[in-house]
């Protein structure tokens, strides 16, 4: 079996499918072409590292972004 290295946007994608699908993350595996496995540590990996998920969106970015942005507003 030949090794596949996915980027970042594909492992992004993988581990928002596996989060916010009703789907088994072992159906997602299957349909997206990786191991089961290996997304279940893509989503590990987005728990253990709640200030930097890997799975955020360009939106959820914004949202972050927005109190601090509010407080240098304020000052």
């Amino acid at each position: 079996m030949a090794l596949l290295i996915r980027t970042a946007e594909f492992r992004a994608a993988a581990v928002r499918v596996a989060l916010t699908s009703r789907l088994p993350p072992r159906q997602v595996a299957a349909e997206l072409g990786a191991e089961f496995s290996a997304l279940n540590h893509w989503v590990l990996e987005d728990h253990r590292n709640p200030e930097k998920p890997i799975a955020q969106t360009d939106t959820e970015r914004e949202l972050a972004a927005l109190p601090r942005e509010n407080r240098l507003l304020r000052e």
